[in-house]
């Protein structure tokens, strides 16, 4: 898990040497991470005599510990449970995984209870704790019920919706800025299951939203400005997408849940659907008016992290922590293109106007623009001493966050360079543009804002994103 720790979308990335005011940071946040964040759709697992739970109890554990061995992708000894239907059925062995009544004849409750660890279940890994073999028992004997709609349901879509806890009044520490969105004369900002709005002017806490998972990664406001989309979740837990109202927070639809956290979120050019970038390798084309997902597209073999649609709503591209870029057509899930030029994750891409060209970003330090026709790169925005982490495409320009604690803003016909937002003091994550006042937000790894003016690439504001915090706004 520690891959994930406040990095969420720039994972295997290797971070210089911290300071000694780095690692304090880091392990203050951690402690408070682990101390308020309640395990996301997992019950109480005493059962105390009442009936044991599917859905609530058993599949939230078989999404956590087995499926990544036993799953569509991976299938060791050709055994699957990531389906209820696939639970029953007998893998190379020829034995019944559960026999409802029978724990005698239930191969799985044997092979998480054995002692031996090389045959114990889930191999290589912590074995499951008492109560939980204790609660996969007493559902076997229970009669091992199915309480969802359909056992052929991914086990992710089984588990209920999550309860998330309440954020705490005052923030201990500071969190990395991982989304931003300007609206109206405010700024969202990603928390610690909630969204903080702050006034852009004077960087005055405004309003919170809660209800969110334990990291929100991404977020996009629908094309008529009347929907937020929030992608959030846990890593290697529970990703979902929640689309409320960005003036008073009220919830429009909840999409999820995936079984691992959703990076990222776009809405098509009409409004009409979302592209969601998920943990699990895949990418979910969702209906925004009902939430019904209409496609999944699994071909990257690794984690999705960001996505981007086409001018006309027909193509997504997507990055990924396999190290390509991709493009795929909407209606069919087909691949149509695939770049492999980073050699590195990519955490980055856009669409260029013209529908033509595809711009993606990544471990490499660079910005590379490539044809979607024969995906073959034509041009590169170099400079870079990190890593870059995100593309935004407006008005003619390319917006970029980076590493080297910089966001920059690039010429998007002849790529020359027209400002570079320094002054962060630490890795740049998130930027978000507000193009009718012509300015410009960042958010970094240390919780710091800053608000920019695009005229003259000046900061305007700067304030700590974290509510209760003792540092007041700054006004430059």
């Amino acid at each position: 898990m520690a891959d994930h720790d406040f990095c969420p979308k720039v994972q295997s990335v290797i971070r210089p040497a911290p300071t000694i005011k780095q690692i304090t940071l880091s392990l203050i946040a951690v402690i408070y991470l682990l101390t308020t964040a309640a395990p996301q759709g997992i019950a109480d697992e005493n059962t105390d005599g009442h009936q044991v739970s599917f859905s609530k109890d058993i599949a939230p554990m078989l999404l956590r510990r087995c499926v990544s061995c036993h799953g569509e992708k991976k299938a060791e000894s050709n055994y699957r449970l990531d389906t209820f239907a696939l639970l029953q059925k007998a893998g190379d062995f020829d034995l019944n995984p559960v026999t409802p009544g029978d724990v005698d004849d239930s191969e799985i409750l044997r092979l998480v209870s054995s002692t031996d660890p090389d045959e114990r279940m889930p191999r290589g890994s912590d074995p499951l704790s008492e109560q939980q073999i204790s609660l996969i028992r007493t559902w076997i004997e229970q009669g091992a019920t199915y309480d969802g709609e359909s056992p052929d349901q991914p086990l992710s879509a089984v588990i209920p919706r999550p309860k998330h806890p309440t954020p705490p009044e005052t923030y201990p520490t500071s969190m990395p800025i991982t989304a931003l969105m300007f609206h109206q004369n405010e700024l969202i900002a990603s928390g610690h299951h909630e969204l903080t709005i702050w006034n852009v002017e004077s960087g005055e806490l405004t309003n919170r939203i809660g209800g969110f998972g334990e990291r929100i990664l991404g977020m996009a406001l629908s094309p008529d400005g009347t929907t937020l989309a929030v992608a959030s979740g846990a890593p290697a837990r529970q990703g979902e997408v929640r689309l409320i109202h960005p003036t008073d927070g009220a919830e429009v639809q909840w999409i999820g849940s995936f079984s691992g956290v959703s990076y990222d979120v776009a809405f098509s050019p009409d409004g009409s659907k979302l592209a969601i970038a998920c943990e699990d390798r895949t990418i979910r084309i969702v209906e925004a008016a009902t939430g019904t997902e209409i496609r999944t597209i699994e071909n990257h073999s690794d984690w999705v992290t960001v996505v981007a649609w086409n001018p006309e709503g027909t193509l997504v591209v997507s990055g990924s922590r396999d190290k390509t870029a991709k493009v795929f057509e909407v209606e069919t899930g087909k691949l149509r293109i695939s770049y492999s030029g980073h050699g590195n994750p990519v955490f980055g891409v856009a669409f260029h106007p013209d529908g033509k060209q595809i711009l993606s970003a990544g471990g490499d330090n660079k910005i590379h623009i490539w044809n979607l026709e024969d995906g073959k790169k034509t041009a590169e925005v170099a400079g870079y001493s990190g890593n870059v982490y995100q593309v935004l495409l407006a008005d003619g320009n390319i917006y970029s966050t980076s590493a080297d604690k910089t966001a920059r803003q690039h010429q998007l016909d002849n790529r020359e360079q027209k400002h570079v937002f320094g002054d962060h003091s630490d890795w740049v994550f998130a930027l978000a543009l507000d193009s009718n006042n012509q300015r410009l937000a960042t958010g970094c790894y240390d919780g710091q804002i800053r608000i920019w003016n695009l005229a003259d690439g000046s900061a305007t504001l700067s304030f700590v994103a974290a509510p209760g915090t003792n540092s007041p706004p700054v006004k430059h």
